[in-house]
């Protein structure tokens, strides 16, 4: 089993790595003991496991700032992590290109312009896991072989071409009807006290 399709439990409280675990309980990992440790407290990330801890992120927020006079609004990423979440969207195309632009310096060359290919392609395969997919997308971010700040900076840059082009009220379109944008949407919606972005209605 993979580092990163697992995640280790103790006592009910989840950790993305085995040495995060074993920093939080302040023990040592050796060779002799990973294996053993592993076969106890790892387990797969499920779809389960995510919905359950993304509603108790929501709860746990919803409760610390139930007494104050705010206008609070709790928008979580629906799938896993913001980045996994733009894998699954519309964004995924835009997302694949920032990571392979500051993942290498010549990224459309050779080998790595057939992985890039390889990838794009699968988005447009009906047959193949989106979400298999989207993790695809989402793992040099995970295992933080690129950053996530630097990544956000390019998609960024990516996106704002697409503002300043004639596709703009395309991408416009499919952006407001993405089901994984949505929740990034009506946050927007929700910080600037917009109602509706013409004539959407905030709560679709």
């Amino acid at each position: 089993m993979e580092k990163e399709d697992i995640i280790f439990e103790n006592i009910g409280n989840d950790y993305p790595t085995l040495e995060s675990l074993a920093k939080n309980l302040g023990f040592e990992l050796t060779a002799s003991n990973i294996d053993q440790i592993k076969s106890v407290v790892a387990k797969e990330i499920t779809e389960d496991i995510v919905y359950r801890r993304t509603k108790q992120k929501e709860i746990k927020v919803d409760e610390k700032y139930a007494n104050y006079d705010a206008n609070l609004g709790v928008f979580l990423a629906p799938e896993w992590t913001l980045e996994y979440t733009l894998a699954l969207s519309v964004l995924a195309p835009l997302l694949i290109e920032s990571i392979q632009e500051i993942r290498y310096k010549s990224p459309y060359t050779g080998k790595r312009k057939d992985s890039y290919d390889r990838l794009i392609a699968r988005l447009k395969d009906d047959t193949d896991c989106k979400k298999g997919i989207a993790y695809d997308i989402f793992k040099p971010l995970n295992n933080k072989i690129v950053s996530k700040a630097e990544v956000a900076q390019l998609l960024a840059i990516k996106i704002n071409k697409i503002y300043n082009s004639e596709k703009k009220e395309e991408w416009r379109k499919k952006i407001l009807e993405d089901q994984y944008l949505r929740y990034l949407t009506n946050a927007i919606k929700h910080c600037s006290r917009i109602t509706e972005f013409a004539g959407e209605d905030a709560n679709e």
